[in-house]
């Protein structure tokens, strides 16, 4: 055994504290950056908001004002119960149904619409203006939105969801089921024997009708917050104006977080000061730089990639889901000259605000299929299958070779295995089921 010298050149990537705490701020959620605002200001004696009772305003509502806005951000709650949300739970149970993929992508923004008490305040003639899709495509979603659990998910009235849940019961009570429709003020003033009178039936039947009415819950969705309920605040709002989609980030109407020129001016004045209190105050000056710094730092990065997302899918917000392109965190990243990874953190649990409704980013990534023009979104490609097959001849169908085939003249490349999966996704059945005598 020897002992020797030996010299070695190593790269080490080395990560500054400045630059784990941009990384940590660039994977926060919005309300999640609020809130570690919070807490910096409280730890930090050298933070300040420039307009201290605007924050106040803005962490007091639930619904922060924000100023100069064409088109209202609208602000959905999550609510949670032993880690698994409202949306979660709905999804899930969408996940063993066998639906059709436009069925499912309305059912999902249904969800995402859904407010606290787990009612639904839209229209269906807005969900079809919202999501470009028919009356009886929205009907459809809403109808089988409504058959989810928990009973009475999805209404738009507390009439409806009472109503949706008496019709589940085992045994119907036509009592209670009037009682709902006609008099719900008056039962709630406690008038049982004018309900009685008008219903033409004895009082105890009025009064066996609405124990049955108070084993309903008024607010299902409520269900799924008993301890606290989670703000979604959109990180960007899309607009149109004139011919273009412009993208604004909503933290720029935030109040701004500064450093103190009290410290500011204590640091250049302070002769008499120990030195350990000068030392703090500059420390702490100078994580206070690296937060605002932090900050200004993950709202461009998002709306940078905002802006890339509405340039590639401009047909979605021109003519909604049929529009969606395939794109991958990959592309987004060479056009806005950022590493994949932080492009991911970027995109992770935010949320864009759009004349269409919110959407979480990812909703924007879908996949596809290659194509002599590039990529082809699924769902375009299972549109195309669907269309093929309408226009079959029924003595003589398309076999799933046949369509792939057709599919390839049309430049897309497609095994006949993969249009036999679109094929079972649309509901449709197998050539020799389709064949008519």
């Amino acid at each position: 055994m020897n002992l020797s010298q030996q010299l070695e050149q190593r790269l080490n990537l080395v990560l500054t504290a400045e630059l784990r705490q941009a990384i940590q701020i660039l994977q926060f959620s919005t309300i999640d950056l609020v809130g570690f605002i919070q807490e910096q200001i409280i730890e930090n004696p050298v933070l300040e908001m420039h307009d201290f009772d605007k924050w106040l305003e803005f962490l007091n509502s639930p619904l922060p004002n924000h100023r100069e806005r064409s088109t209202p951000v609208i602000y959905d709650e999550i609510v949670d119960v032993q880690s698994q949300s409202l949306a979660d739970y709905l999804e899930q149970q969408l996940h063993y149904l066998d639906l059709k993929p436009d069925i499912y992508s309305i059912c999902i923004y249904l969800i995402g619409n859904l407010d606290e008490r787990g009612y639904l305040d839209l229209t269906l003639q807005q969900i079809c203006n919202h999501l470009s899709v028919s009356l009886a495509e929205a009907s459809e979603a809403l109808h089988l939105l409504q058959s989810l659990e928990p009973a009475g998910i999805g209404a738009s009235s507390l009439e409806e969801c009472l109503m949706l849940q008496l019709s589940r019961k085992t045994k119907q009570n036509e009592t209670a089921n009037r009682i709902v429709q006609q008099y719900l003020l008056e039962l709630a003033q406690g008038r049982l024997s004018m309900i009685a009178k008008h219903l033409d039936v004895e009082i105890n039947e009025v009064k066996e009708a609405i124990e049955i009415i108070r084993t309903c819950q008024p607010r299902p969705g409520l269900l799924y917050a008993p301890h606290s309920t989670q703000y979604i605040l959109p990180d960007v709002t899309v607009e149109k104006k004139g011919d273009q989609f412009q993208v604004r980030s909503n933290e720029r109407d935030w109040p701004q977080l500064r450093i103190s020129s009290r410290y500011r001016q204590l640091i250049r004045t302070a002769t008499d000061q120990p030195i350990e209190v000068i030392q703090y105050v500059k420390n702490q000056i100078q994580s206070g730089i690296g937060l605002i710094k932090g900050i200004e730092q993950r709202r461009n990065t998002i709306e940078r990639v905002a802006e890339v997302i509405v340039e590639y899918q401009q047909d979605f917000f021109e003519h909604g889901i049929a529009g969606l392109k395939p794109l991958t965190l990959k592309k987004v990243a060479e056009r806005v000259e950022l590493h994949e990874s932080t492009v991911s953190r970027a995109t992770q649990h935010k949320y864009v605000q759009t004349p269409r409704g919110i959407f979480p980013f990812r909703f924007f990534f879908p996949s596809g299929i290659a194509s002599d023009q590039g990529m082809v979104h699924t769902e375009s490609i299972k549109m195309e299958i669907k269309r093929l097959i309408t226009n079959e001849s029924k003595l003589r169908p398309l076999s799933d070779q046949k369509i792939g085939q057709q599919l390839q003249h049309l430049g897309i490349r497609i095994s006949r295995r993969t249009v036999a999966k679109y094929r079972d996704e649309l509901g449709i059945p197998a050539s020799s089921i389709r064949r008519e005598a």
